[in-house]
This record gives C-alpha cells, structure tokens and sequence, in this order.
C-alpha cells in the first residue's frame, strides 16, 4: 500500500516520492521476510508460552505502529541532541519510538534464530516445547548453523542501518559513499533468500550432499560479497568487487530453482497440493531469477563507483531532514531516483519491486 501511494504520487501528482514513504516501504516489506522465517522457527523451540505471546503480539504491533511514528517524525519540528563521537543528531520523540520499536523487532528476531542455532537462553526456555493451535509446524529439518548463519548476517544488515541512521540520516547529512545503501539492503536480502534457499531443497526432499554443497557455496558467497562491499566503499574499487561474489550467491540460487524440478532428488510426497505448491515455486522462482539479474547490468554499467548509485538518490532540497543533498549529478534540475536522465530508471524498478514481490510469494509457498 505505501509503494502504490508513492507510485501515485509521482505518476499522477508530479512529486517526488517523500523518503519516508520509501524507508517504511522498504522496511516494512523485508521485515514481513523476516517475521515469516521467525514464524517457522517458533514452532520448534521450546519457548514459554508468555514469551511466544509477547513475540507474535510485539512483532504484530511493530508492523503497525512502525510507520506511523516514521511519518510523524517526518512531519515534526526536531530537537538537538549532543552525543560524542556522533555529532549532532536531530532528533523527535516520534523518531526515537520508531527507533526503539525497530531495535526491539531484531532483537527478537536474532534471538529466535540464536536460539535456533542452539544458542541457550534458559529464562525464555520452556521444558517442553508445547506448540500453539496457531504456530505451523512441519516435519523438515535443516542444520542448525544455517540460523547461526542467517542471524550474523541480518545482525550485520541491521548494523549498517543503524550507522547510516545516526551517521546521516539524523544528522541531515547525504550517505556518503552512497554503495552504504546497497551494502545494507543486499546483505540483508541474500540472507533472507539464502535460508529460503536451503529450506526449499529440503522441503522438496534433495539429496544430502546437493543441499549441503549448495550450504557451503552459500556461505562462501554471503562472506565474500560483504568482503567485496568493503573492498568497494573503503577503496574506491570498481564494483565487479562484490558484483562477482554476488553473482556466486546468484549461483545458489538457480540450484535452488533446479532442485524444485526434481533434479536433485524429490520427497516421496505425492499429494496434489505438494506438486501444486511445487510448480507454483518454480514459476515464481524462474521470474525471481530474472529480476535478480538486472542487478549486476545496474552495478557494471552505472553503479561503477561506491559515490553513485542507480537505486537511491538523494534530492537537492536544502537542509530540512528530508532533502539533504545530492549525490554528483550533471543534471541537477532532474528531480527522480536515479542520479541522471541517462540512467534507467525502469530496469531500477524492475529490479527492486517484482524482485521483492517474487521472494515474498516464494516465502509464503
């Protein structure tokens, strides 16, 4: 709902979509990514039943509340804050609810996937896991690290948010090198799609060895793309740094995408709607496999150098917390998300929203 108001507002307004209906946007669509995941982690663990009810109610509310106080501080007066090292940060009770609700979100999150890696909390353990009439329990197993996995990488996502946040974004400043945006967001995303991955071969019932190969490339090509993210925006390199690895995770992907036809081995399941939620994977995943790829044309064609970036530009307004300053662009009087009229701003969409929408569906299959 929000991305189809700021469509609206752009196609039959003639404005600029305001960056706080990106940000909830954005972050209210891969948050949903990552409750889902929680949601079939829960079921597994033996949690108190309180504190499964204060997790589903918390995270509910959150998803409710979090873009209306992002709104709300968009459209209020700030105050000063002082923190050493920091700087000077603008600041309003509205934003700092935003900000606590958020932290408050992926504390929870990373927890159930610590926990899941069979890292021990006992004050939320329960003796026995007693599953609720509304958790969805299944009989798949995956290894334990994989969540070990999952949570270092969201842990990592969600730091580099948090920087951008009081670095730049509380401090009126533009990001600076722009590749942080890019850095935050695929780290998060290929975590996401990792463990989707890795749950859908097991689901289908591939071979030990063919999961666990596809395990061990995943791995390999989270932690090189977030090497290659640093070689990139500390050095100034050319993009093909992190492009290169990523397109190894790209790899896992379309294993993941042939294991669904069987070529790996399949369950014994042969109800209809095990081959009917199946084939409809396949379909979304084959779609999901071709907006993936616009990425890497954007970054070798345009995104050359970490100070410029075709997903996220930021507009020339003034000092006002919500227009802080352009990145380097010949044409200044365009007013659009992509840093020039040479770049393309439909191959931009094409790769983030079907993108996002294709992995969503993939997640609730």
């Amino acid at each position: 709902l929000l991305g189809l108001i700021g469509v609206w507002l752009f196609a039959a307004q003639d404005q600029p979509v305001p960056p706080f209906l990106r940000v909830a946007h954005a972050h209210l669509s891969w948050w949903s990514m990552s409750l889902l995941i929680s949601s079939l982690i829960m079921p597994a663990l033996s949690l108190k039943r309180q504190v499964k009810r204060i997790i589903t109610a918390g995270a509910f509310f959150t998803l409710l509340l979090y873009p209306l106080f992002v709104v709300l501080h968009y459209y209020s007066v700030p105050g000063k804050l002082s923190l050493p090292l920091v700087g000077e940060l603008f600041v309003t009770p509205y934003g700092l609810a935003a900000f606590i609700s958020e932290i408050v979100f992926f504390i929870a999150m990373v927890v159930l996937s610590l926990l899941a890696a069979g890292v021990r909390f006992p004050r939320l353990l329960n003796n026995i896991n007693e599953p609720t009439r509304y958790e969805l329990v299944s009989n798949i197993s995956v290894p334990r690290k994989l969540f070990g996995v999952y949570a270092f990488f969201l842990s990592l996502s969600v730091f580099i948010g948090l920087y951008i946040l009081t670095f730049f974004t509380l401090s009126y400043k533009p990001i600076s090198p722009a590749a942080l945006v890019q850095f935050h967001t695929h780290v998060g995303m290929f975590a996401v799609g990792f463990v989707m991955t890795i749950l859908a071969m097991r689901a289908i019932g591939a071979a030990h060895s063919k999961w666990q190969l596809t395990y061990s490339v995943g791995v390999v090509a989270l932690t090189a793309t977030v090497l290659g993210f640093l070689i990139f925006i500390l050095f100034n390199t050319h993009s093909i740094v992190w492009v290169g690895p990523a397109m190894l995770y790209y790899g896992v992907l379309v294993v993941g995408w042939l294991s669904l036809f069987g070529k790996f081995g399949l369950s014994a399941l042969g109800d209809n709607y095990f081959h009917f939620a199946r084939w409809a994977l396949i379909l979304i995943w084959g779609f999901l496999l071709i907006f993936t790829l616009t990425g890497p044309y954007l970054s070798l064609r345009y995104n050359k150098t970490p100070d410029f970036t075709v997903t996220y530009k930021q507009l020339d307004g003034g000092i006002d917390g919500k227009h802080v300053g352009p990145y380097p662009d010949p044409k200044k009087d365009y007013l659009g998300t992509a840093p020039s009229k040479n770049t393309p701003r439909g191959l931009e969409n094409f790769h983030l929203s079907p993108g996002s929408w294709r992995i969503m569906a993939d997640g609730n299959c």
